[in-house]
C-alpha cells in the first residue's frame, strides 16, 4: 500500500526520508519481479486470493451482531504489458479487518478499467461471501472511477 494509501485508509503519514527509501525499496523489488517474471506467462484471469477465510467473515458477524461492512479497493496497473494487480479488504463496523483479497488480470487497457476490476471483485466477493452483507461501504481512491459511478449520464 502506497503512503496516499496509507494516509487516507489508515491516517499514517510518513517523513521524506522513509518515503524515498521506500520508493528505492519498491523500485528494487519491482525491477527483480520483472526480470523474474519475464519467462512466465500470466494467466487470463487468476481467482483471487484471500489472506482469511469467509468463516472469519462469518465469525466477526455473529460476534459484532451487524452486517454492515466497509471495503477498500486499489489497483496497479503496466501499461506495457496491460496487466493488472487488484486487491480488495473488509472491515467490520467497529474497523477491524474482516479479510483481504487479491487478483490479478491480463488485457486490461488502461488504469481506470483496473480500477473498475478491482471494485467489482471485491463487491463479487461481499455478496458471495455467505453472510448476507446488508450494507457495504465503498471506498476507492480513483477520483475517475468515483466521478463515473456518481454521474448521472447513462452512458457509464
Amino acid at each position: 500500500m502506497n503512503n496516499r494509501n496509507k494516509l487516507l485508509f489508515e491516517n499514517k503519514e510518513y517523513s521524506v526520508e522513509e518515503t524515498v527509501l521506500k520508493i528505492l525499496q519498491d523500485s528494487r523489488a519491482w525491477k527483480g519481479t520483472i526480470e523474474a517474471n519475464k519467462k512466465q506467462q500470466v494467466p487470463l484471469i487468476v481467482e483471487p486470493h484471500q489472506n482469511l477465510s469467509n468463516l472469519h467473515l462469518v465469525l466477526l458477524s455473529s460476534i459484532t451482531g451487524t452486517n454492515s461492512w466497509s471495503v477498500h479497493t486499489n489497483a496497479a496497473w503496466n501499461s506495457t504489458f496491460g496487466n493488472c494487480g487488484m486487491g480488495w479488504h473488509f472491515k467490520d463496523t467497529l474497523a477491524t479487518p474482516a479479510g483481504t483479497f487479491s487478483s490479478t488480470r491480463r488485457s486490461v487497457s488502461s488504469a481506470l478499467v483496473a480500477e473498475a476490476l478491482a471494485l467489482k471483485a471485491a463487491i463479487s466477493s461481499a455478496a458471495n461471501c455467505g453472510i448476507g452483507i446488508e450494507s457495504l461501504e465503498v471506498f476507492s481512491d480513483s477520483k475517475g472511477l468515483i466521478t463515473l459511478l456518481n454521474t448521472k449520464k447513462n452512458n457509464v
